[in-house]
């Protein structure tokens, strides 16, 4: 996850991260589940971001 995670942040293309995990763990995702997962990474980096600090 943290790869994947890597990837959407360096901006590579959902068809690239497709081929790269496919390598990397011998599973291919679709694109749209790598939309959903960039999805759920946008709020919890949103989420990161706005926090209080104390």
């Amino acid at each position: 996850m943290a790869a994947l995670a890597e990837m959407y942040v360096q901006g590579v293309s959902t068809r690239k991260v497709k081929q790269v995990t496919e390598e990397l763990v011998g599973h291919s995702f679709s694109a749209s589940a790598i939309s959903t997962i960039n999805k759920r990474l946008d709020a919890s980096l949103k989420a990161f971001c706005e926090r209080k600090l104390k």
